[in-house]
Protein backbone atom coordinates (compact mmCIF):
# COMPACT_ATOMS: atom_id res chain seq x y z
CA UNK A 1 0.00 0.00 0.00
CA UNK A 2 1.32 3.41 -0.95
CA UNK A 3 0.96 5.88 1.87
CA UNK A 4 -0.26 9.33 1.02
CA UNK A 5 2.34 12.04 1.51
CA UNK A 6 1.55 14.44 4.33
CA UNK A 7 2.29 18.14 4.36
CA UNK A 8 3.06 20.17 7.41
CA UNK A 9 0.59 22.88 8.24
CA UNK A 10 1.05 25.96 10.39
CA UNK A 11 3.05 25.08 13.52
CA UNK A 12 0.64 25.01 16.43
CA UNK A 13 0.86 23.77 19.99
CA UNK A 14 -1.32 20.89 21.10
CA UNK A 15 -4.72 22.02 22.33
CA UNK A 16 -3.95 20.08 25.51
CA UNK A 17 -1.16 22.45 26.50
CA UNK A 18 -2.35 25.81 25.23
CA UNK A 19 -3.31 28.22 27.99
CA UNK A 20 -6.97 29.08 27.83
CA UNK A 21 -7.54 32.69 28.75
CA UNK A 22 -10.22 33.46 31.33
CA UNK A 23 -13.40 35.12 30.17
CA UNK A 24 -12.55 38.76 30.92
CA UNK A 25 -14.60 41.96 30.86
CA UNK A 26 -12.79 45.31 30.77
CA UNK A 27 -14.82 48.01 32.49
CA UNK A 28 -13.24 51.28 31.43
CA UNK A 29 -11.40 51.17 28.11
CA UNK A 30 -9.08 54.16 28.31
CA UNK A 31 -5.28 54.00 28.53
CA UNK A 32 -5.19 51.36 31.29
CA UNK A 33 -8.13 49.34 29.95
CA UNK A 34 -6.57 49.11 26.50
CA UNK A 35 -3.29 48.06 28.10
CA UNK A 36 -5.08 45.23 29.91
CA UNK A 37 -6.51 44.27 26.53
CA UNK A 38 -2.97 43.59 25.35
CA UNK A 39 -2.73 40.87 27.99
CA UNK A 40 -6.23 39.44 27.64
CA UNK A 41 -6.67 39.54 23.88
CA UNK A 42 -9.91 37.56 23.89
CA UNK A 43 -11.53 39.93 26.42
CA UNK A 44 -14.66 42.01 25.99
CA UNK A 45 -14.94 45.67 26.92
CA UNK A 46 -18.02 47.68 27.71
CA UNK A 47 -18.73 51.27 26.68
CA UNK A 48 -20.71 53.89 28.56
CA UNK A 49 -23.86 53.05 26.63
CA UNK A 50 -23.75 49.49 28.00
CA UNK A 51 -22.76 47.86 24.71
CA UNK A 52 -20.20 45.03 24.90
CA UNK A 53 -17.46 44.82 22.27
CA UNK A 54 -14.65 42.34 21.74
CA UNK A 55 -11.06 43.59 22.00
CA UNK A 56 -10.26 41.56 18.89
CA UNK A 57 -13.27 42.93 17.02
CA UNK A 58 -14.45 46.38 18.18
CA UNK A 59 -17.29 46.29 15.64
CA UNK A 60 -18.97 43.39 17.43
CA UNK A 61 -21.85 44.28 19.74
CA UNK A 62 -23.74 42.52 22.51
CA UNK A 63 -25.73 43.42 25.61
CA UNK A 64 -25.90 41.99 29.11
CA UNK A 65 -29.46 40.81 28.52
CA UNK A 66 -27.97 38.00 26.43
CA UNK A 67 -25.56 36.82 29.14
CA UNK A 68 -26.09 34.37 31.96
CA UNK A 69 -25.26 35.01 35.60
CA UNK A 70 -21.56 34.68 36.38
CA UNK A 71 -20.65 34.76 32.69
CA UNK A 72 -17.30 36.53 33.17
CA UNK A 73 -14.49 34.95 35.18
CA UNK A 74 -12.88 38.35 35.80
CA UNK A 75 -13.82 42.00 35.38
CA UNK A 76 -10.97 44.53 35.40
CA UNK A 77 -12.08 48.00 36.52
CA UNK A 78 -10.15 50.93 35.04
CA UNK A 79 -12.63 53.79 35.39
CA UNK A 80 -11.78 57.40 36.33
CA UNK A 81 -11.46 58.30 40.02
CA UNK A 82 -10.76 62.05 39.92
CA UNK A 83 -9.66 64.02 42.95
CA UNK A 84 -12.18 66.35 44.53
CA UNK A 85 -10.70 69.85 44.25
CA UNK A 86 -12.20 70.91 47.58
CA UNK A 87 -11.56 67.90 49.80
CA UNK A 88 -8.63 66.28 48.00
CA UNK A 89 -10.39 62.93 48.28
CA UNK A 90 -10.51 60.37 45.52
CA UNK A 91 -13.97 60.11 43.91
CA UNK A 92 -14.65 56.37 43.81
CA UNK A 93 -18.35 56.66 42.99
CA UNK A 94 -17.95 55.20 39.48
CA UNK A 95 -16.13 52.17 40.92
CA UNK A 96 -19.02 51.53 43.29
CA UNK A 97 -21.54 52.01 40.48
CA UNK A 98 -19.95 49.47 38.13
CA UNK A 99 -19.49 46.82 40.83
CA UNK A 100 -23.15 47.18 41.80
CA UNK A 101 -24.27 47.13 38.18
CA UNK A 102 -22.29 44.12 36.96
CA UNK A 103 -21.84 41.97 40.08
CA UNK A 104 -24.32 39.35 38.91
CA UNK A 105 -22.38 38.75 35.71
CA UNK A 106 -18.87 38.57 37.19
CA UNK A 107 -17.15 36.00 39.42
CA UNK A 108 -14.11 38.10 40.36
CA UNK A 109 -13.43 41.85 40.23
CA UNK A 110 -9.99 43.47 39.99
CA UNK A 111 -9.62 47.22 40.54
CA UNK A 112 -6.92 48.93 38.49
CA UNK A 113 -8.22 52.43 39.20
CA UNK A 114 -6.59 54.45 41.97
CA UNK A 115 -8.89 54.30 45.01
CA UNK A 116 -8.83 55.43 48.62
CA UNK A 117 -7.45 53.01 51.17
CA UNK A 118 -10.27 50.77 52.38
CA UNK A 119 -12.31 50.98 49.16
CA UNK A 120 -11.73 47.37 48.09
CA UNK A 121 -12.63 46.05 51.53
CA UNK A 122 -15.80 48.18 51.64
CA UNK A 123 -16.87 47.06 48.17
CA UNK A 124 -16.47 43.42 49.13
CA UNK A 125 -18.61 43.85 52.22
CA UNK A 126 -21.21 46.14 50.64
CA UNK A 127 -21.92 44.00 47.58
CA UNK A 128 -20.71 40.59 48.78
CA UNK A 129 -18.34 40.18 45.83
CA UNK A 130 -14.93 38.58 45.35
CA UNK A 131 -12.73 41.58 44.70
CA UNK A 132 -9.07 42.60 44.72
CA UNK A 133 -6.98 45.67 44.02
CA UNK A 134 -3.94 45.85 41.72
CA UNK A 135 -1.91 49.08 41.35
CA UNK A 136 -1.26 49.99 37.73
CA UNK A 137 2.14 51.22 36.51
CA UNK A 138 1.71 51.41 32.75
CA UNK A 139 3.61 54.37 31.32
CA UNK A 140 2.34 56.97 28.89
CA UNK A 141 5.65 58.31 27.54
CA UNK A 142 7.77 56.90 24.73
CA UNK A 143 10.47 54.57 26.00
CA UNK A 144 8.76 53.95 29.34
CA UNK A 145 9.96 50.52 30.55
CA UNK A 146 6.42 49.34 31.32
CA UNK A 147 4.75 50.60 28.15
CA UNK A 148 4.53 47.13 26.58
CA UNK A 149 3.34 43.94 28.31
CA UNK A 150 6.21 41.94 26.81
CA UNK A 151 8.68 43.75 29.03
CA UNK A 152 9.45 42.31 32.45
CA UNK A 153 6.17 43.58 33.89
CA UNK A 154 4.87 42.60 37.30
CA UNK A 155 1.53 42.49 39.05
CA UNK A 156 0.62 43.29 42.65
CA UNK A 157 -2.68 41.73 43.67
CA UNK A 158 -4.23 42.55 47.02
CA UNK A 159 -7.34 40.91 48.45
CA UNK A 160 -8.76 40.38 51.93
CA UNK A 161 -9.40 36.74 51.03
CA UNK A 162 -6.14 34.97 50.03
CA UNK A 163 -8.10 32.56 47.84
CA UNK A 164 -9.37 35.48 45.76
CA UNK A 165 -5.83 36.81 45.30
CA UNK A 166 -4.62 33.33 44.33
CA UNK A 167 -7.36 32.91 41.74
CA UNK A 168 -6.76 36.28 40.09
CA UNK A 169 -3.01 35.59 40.11
CA UNK A 170 -3.81 32.33 38.31
CA UNK A 171 -5.65 34.27 35.61
CA UNK A 172 -2.64 36.54 35.07
CA UNK A 173 -0.22 33.62 35.08
CA UNK A 174 -1.90 32.43 31.88
CA UNK A 175 -0.97 35.60 29.98
CA UNK A 176 2.27 36.78 31.65
CA UNK A 177 5.67 35.50 30.64
CA UNK A 178 7.87 33.49 32.99
CA UNK A 179 9.99 36.47 34.11
CA UNK A 180 7.01 38.52 35.29
CA UNK A 181 6.54 38.11 39.06
CA UNK A 182 3.17 38.32 40.81
CA UNK A 183 3.16 39.70 44.37
CA UNK A 184 0.25 38.91 46.67
CA UNK A 185 -0.86 41.01 49.65
CA UNK A 186 -4.06 42.27 51.25
CA UNK A 187 -6.22 45.00 49.74
CA UNK A 188 -5.13 47.73 52.17
CA UNK A 189 -1.47 47.09 51.34
CA UNK A 190 -2.15 47.17 47.59
CA UNK A 191 -4.02 50.47 47.89
CA UNK A 192 -1.30 52.18 49.96
CA UNK A 193 1.39 50.88 47.57
CA UNK A 194 -0.26 52.86 44.78
CA UNK A 195 -0.34 56.02 46.90
CA UNK A 196 3.30 55.53 47.86
CA UNK A 197 4.20 55.42 44.17
CA UNK A 198 2.21 58.58 43.48
CA UNK A 199 3.84 60.37 46.42
CA UNK A 200 7.32 59.35 45.24
CA UNK A 201 6.62 60.73 41.76
CA UNK A 202 5.32 63.94 43.33
CA UNK A 203 8.52 64.28 45.36
CA UNK A 204 10.61 63.95 42.22
CA UNK A 205 8.54 66.60 40.44
CA UNK A 206 8.88 68.94 43.44
CA UNK A 207 12.64 68.38 43.53
CA UNK A 208 13.15 69.34 39.90
CA UNK A 209 10.82 72.30 40.23
CA UNK A 210 13.09 73.53 43.05
CA UNK A 211 16.14 73.03 40.83
CA UNK A 212 14.45 75.03 38.09
CA UNK A 213 13.64 77.87 40.51
CA UNK A 214 17.27 77.97 41.71
CA UNK A 215 18.54 78.12 38.13
CA UNK A 216 16.10 80.91 37.32
CA UNK A 217 17.24 82.88 40.38
CA UNK A 218 20.93 82.48 39.53
CA UNK A 219 20.40 83.15 35.84
CA UNK A 220 21.57 79.70 34.79
CA UNK A 221 20.05 78.78 31.38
Amino acid sequence: MVKENKTLGKPESSSDVVNKEPNVLLIGYGWVGQYMGKYFKTADYITQDGIIHKVSNPNSEATFELLESGYYDLAIISVPTPMDSKTGKCDTSIVYDVVKRYKNYVKYFLIKSTVEVGTTHNLGETYDVKIAMSPEYVGETLGHPLLEPRRDAFQIIGADNPEVADKIAEFFSLVLHANAPIYLCNSFEAEIIKYCENMWIMQRVDYWNDVYDICETLGIP
